[in-house]
């Protein structure tokens, strides 16, 4: 039995963070995969591929997380944990538009199969390490219940976070704002789960949540002119004339030479 002292988290504060973390994580792979599609000039193996990457750095980081999950469960670190996420989710997102202006990539030319393991092991490096890392600490921050259970409470307030995000996402959002509009609120709402939730009491860490918060409000009012540099990123070369992000997919229309 662990002590309040230890971990003082009240349960349904606890539980918040779970579920804010599950809804966070699956809208972050919706929209991280489609992302890594349009790099992938949008061949349906390499969104396998993708999901592999991510499967795998999630796994790494409840590995990690099992280790020091201890050390990481107290008071603040689960919300530490939301924030590094709610800033990981649009920076993926911005990094991933802007490799092929940075790598001079080719438009229309399908990347080398070991081009595209390695560039996407390293976009999806931070945020599966992160999400993984979460998992185990959220199981060790709860006081009340025994290791066994507590592992089954956290995988069902995830998986029923996830739902409810994937169910947000597929029936509201998508389709109706773009894929980087989306990346900035979501990580907004992670950082604002974080801040009502985890209660920072050190100042460091409250003025950490307020910053983030704050600098992803204003990257969403400037949504738009974070849309237009980042499309010029994610086209070298190419004017774009039009996008249109659907439930299905992201169809561009561009224009080169006239």
């Amino acid at each position: 039995m662990k002590s309040e002292a230890q971990f003082p988290y009240r349960s349904s504060a606890l539980l918040g963070l779970i579920l804010a973390y599950g809804a966070g994580t699956m809208i972050s792979q919706v929209l991280i995969l489609r992302e890594l599609l349009v790099l992938a000039q949008g061949q349906e193996l390499r969104l396998a591929l993708g999901l592999w990457c991510w499967l795998l750095w999630a796994g790494l980081g409840s590995l990690l997380g099992g280790w020091g999950s201890r050390a990481a469960a107290g008071r603040g670190h689960l919300g530490l944990l939301l924030l590094l996420l709610g800033l990981l989710l649009p920076a993926t997102v911005l990094l991933t538009r802007s490799l092929p202006g940075i790598l001079h990539l080719t438009g229309g030319q399908t990347l080398p199969l070991g081009t595209v393991v390695l560039l996407f092991l390293a976009l999806l490096a931070p945020f599966g390490l992160i999400s993984g890392y979460f998992f185990p600490c959220a199981c060790q921050a709860l006081p009340d219940l025994a290791p066994g259970p507590a592992v089954g409470r956290v995988y069902w307030w995830e998986t029923l976070g996830a739902a409810l995000g994937v169910l947000l996402l597929q029936l509201f959002l998508l389709g109706r704002y773009s894929s980087l509009g989306l990346s900035l609120a979501t990580g907004l709402f992670l950082a604002l789960s974080a801040w009502a939730l985890a209660r920072p009491r050190a100042p460091a860490m409250g003025l950490a949540a307020a910053g983030t918060g704050l600098l992803l409000a204003v990257a969403c009012l400037l949504t738009p002119q974070l849309e237009g540099w980042s499309r010029g990123w994610q086209w070298p070369g190419r004017q774009v004339v039009a996008v249109v992000d659907s439930p299905y997919a992201r169809l561009a229309a561009t224009r080169e030479a006239g």
